[in-house]
């Protein structure tokens, strides 16, 4: 009798796992989907055509999205960040949400772009990689300066090869890092939500 109901919720926690709800995004060419269970940053801003209000009024989501209705997206979210600058003032608002009804609407039409990473711990590794990538960047090119310095020509061949090799390790570690935006606004070719 036990190993009968252990086999049967075995069973459905692998048919859950299987078919949780992923959500959609397509453009003309490509289309990806997004599990629910997967970390989200939202960008939302408006576009204007006044170029300094487009760079420096935003306000970025963190979290996971539930469901897409009509024109509208559900997100839990775990974090809020409200930008706002103008040429007179600058402020930046965050908000952490952990009892509060996190459960919010967005306008599809509200979103700039949209990065999904698998997990919250997923987007701070890759935000590491590119901070380490960029430090051993500027330490290669602090090396390469440095090998002019040196009177010896063997060694300041062999110091130009370790700057080209920690510039290169730091831009490829930089750029592979990078977690790709999915852009719904302000493209060629613009994602969409598919329910």
């Amino acid at each position: 009798m036990k190993t009968r109901i252990t086999l049967s919720i075995l069973l459905s926690l692998f048919l859950t796992t299987c078919f949780s709800q992923g959500l959609k995004i397509v453009n003309s060419k490509k289309s990806k989907t997004i599990d629910s269970t997967n970390y989200v940053e939202i960008r939302l801003q408006d576009i204007t055509d006044n170029k300094e209000q487009n760079c420096c009024s935003y306000t970025i989501l963190e979290g996971s999205i539930q469901s897409v209705k009509n024109d509208s997206i559900l997100i839990l979210v775990s974090r809020l960040s409200d930008n706002n600058s103008t040429e007179d003032w600058s402020s930046i608002n965050n908000y952490n949400w952990d009892q509060d009804n996190r459960l919010q609407a967005i306008h599809q039409k509200d979103i700039l772009y949209l990065s999904a990473y698998k997990s919250k711990k997923g987007k701070k590794n890759r935000k590491r990689l590119t901070t380490l990538g960029g430090i051993l960047f500027f330490g290669g090119a602090i090396t390469a300066v440095n090998a002019f310095a040196i009177k010896n020509k063997q060694d300041r061949k062999n110091l130009r090869r370790i700057a080209a090799m920690e510039i290169g390790a730091g831009l490829a570690l930089a750029i592979s890092s990078r977690q790709k935006r999915h852009y719904f606004k302000k493209s060629d070719d613009p994602w969409r939500f598919v329910e």
